[in-house]
């Protein structure tokens, strides 16, 4: 039955009949033939060195993923803390990457996206993710939304594709998603042990920032939106819808921070954070589907609590410690997992 979504402009009409449908067609399709690097299949019987091969940029561009999401949150954390304010912060994103990305969507269009289908990737993976995560991490430490919004998100993105997907989990990822959760558990305890005035609410942003982005993950692989047309949707949708509301409205520092911190937010929030991730991201969940890259990118609280250390100035507990290696145990275990089942399925 429809199910109606209302915003103060739009209104989406979404069929999860439709859209289950369509992720199921998309799970028998990877029984039956290989991938080329912009689709969605790589369990493949009758090839299975390109089968290899699509699993291993999988796991490159989500690893490349967590480099650059670290990153974003010690960098977004460093900018809160300076001059800009979090709309600025969001302004450079979408500004950046919506001028790159416009020739490309002039270009080739939407591909066959649908309005809705364009509004909700759109919103989640662009100003209501940018503005929860910059908010919240003017308001909480860069630990939290580490822990809070990558960190959580391999349990958002399970939710939502078993719930209104129907995937299966196998043993290999039930435990390998255990010890993650074990090990953000860890890092969450001793982050949010101590809180002071605002944290609160800032945790509760990363926290609809994880949501939002799982939505985003999921939808990305039913609709089976390639690289290339989910960034360049994102990018200038979000400039187009953001930037005006941004420019009359919206509080704002730009013009008398200092040009180097501009430039620095401006290039790595648009171009790395925006194009790159985004880019990288999409394709590992074209290859990996959504449950095993958000598994491999819940890395990223550990590198971030790293690099915090020299960075920010933040010492990593003994929690903490146990915390990273607990998260990064479940990763290489979901990602052993992956060459077990191809192996399982080129024997079959």
């Amino acid at each position: 039955m429809p199910a109606y979504v209302k915003f103060p402009s739009v209104r989406l009409r979404f069929n999860y009949r439709s859209i289950l449908n369509q992720y199921k067609q998309i799970e028998k399709t990877e029984q039956i033939s290989c991938l080329n690097p912009l689709s969605t299949n790589f369990l493949s019987k009758r090839m299975p060195k390109k089968a290899q091969r699509e699993k291993f940029i999988g796991v490159a561009c989500a690893l490349s993923v967590v480099v650059l999401w670290s990153g974003f949150l010690i960098l977004s954390r460093y900018g809160a803390a300076r001059t800009l304010t979090a709309y600025d912060l969001a302004g450079l994103r979408f500004g950046v990457s919506g001028i790159i990305m416009l020739p490309f969507l002039i270009r080739n269009g939407f591909g066959g996206l649908k309005p809705a289908q364009i509004a909700t990737i759109s919103l989640t993976a662009g100003p209501f993710f940018a503005l929860c995560a910059y908010a919240g991490l003017s308001l909480a430490p860069a630990a939290h939304g580490a822990v809070l919004l990558p960190g959580t998100l391999p349990l958002f993105t399970t939710l939502l594709a078993v719930l209104f997907f129907r995937e299966t989990l196998g043993a290999n990822r039930i435990f390998s998603l255990v010890m993650i959760l074990g090990g953000i558990g860890l890092m969450a305890k001793d982050s949010l042990a101590f809180s002071a005035p605002g944290q609160g609410w800032g945790d509760l942003l990363f926290i609809c920032g994880s949501i939002s982005w799982a939505i985003f993950t999921v939808l990305a692989r039913a609709w089976q939106i390639t690289p290339l047309k989910a960034t360049a949707v994102i990018a200038v949708m979000s400039m187009v819808v953001y930037i005006p509301i941004y420019i009359l409205f919206l509080p704002s520092t730009l013009l008398t921070a200092p040009l180097n911190e501009v430039l620095l937010q401006g290039i790595y929030q648009g171009f790395f954070v925006v194009i790159v991730a985004l880019l990288a991201y999409t394709r590992a969940i074209s290859a990996l589907g959504p449950i095993v890259t958000t598994m491999i990118t819940a890395a990223t609280p550990g590198i971030a609590a790293s690099a915090a250390v020299p960075l920010l100035g933040e010492p990593i507990s003994s929690a903490v410690g146990i915390g990273i290696i607990l998260v990064t145990a479940g990763m290489v275990g979901a990602v052993i997992g992956l060459h077990r089942s191809d192996d399982k399925k080129s024997r079959g």
